[in-house]
């Protein structure tokens, strides 16, 4: 499993991560299918899952019990706190940051902790990355302001 990590850590990789977690126009066919029960569960598609976030998810899943809609939050959550409020989407006169607000709830053994693992080691290795490259003038670190 360090493999998948590997691949995907990379000064490269994060330029992606960040470019494909931004928030993307979607259309409501993307995420929904024909049903006239509003109680069910959303169906889970690969749009839910753009750029390399499928390729992190699969990898944080693999031989787990992590949910891949959780895991994909967690990063989610991860990714937006470390950016702060660097990244934000123009609408009108207003900054929208990237600020996430989740609960996530379940009976206990569905997969809720342990979607957290795999995200948690990667952004541990995001952050000792950038912790190393302080002096690289490629890499924008809001501490150094």
């Amino acid at each position: 499993m360090a493999d998948d990590f590997d691949n995907v850590i990379n000064l490269e990789g994060i330029r992606k991560i960040l470019d494909a977690l931004l928030p993307m126009p979607s259309t409501l066919e993307d995420n929904e299918e024909d049903s006239d029960d509003t109680r069910s569960p959303p169906v889970v598609t690969p749009a839910m899952f753009p750029g390399m976030l499928q390729p992190i998810v699969d990898a944080c899943t693999q031989c787990s019990e992590a949910v891949p809609v959780s895991v994909a939050i967690n990063i989610l959550i991860r990714v937006s706190a470390l950016v702060g409020p660097t990244i934000y989407l123009p609408i009108g006169d207003e900054k929208r940051l990237l600020n996430e607000f989740v609960l996530m709830v379940g009976p206990s053994g569905l997969g809720k902790g342990a979607s957290n693992h795999g995200p948690k080691r990667i952004f541990k290795r995001v952050e000792e990355y950038l912790a190393l490259d302080l002096d690289n003038p490629d890499i924008h670190h809001p501490n150094q302001e």
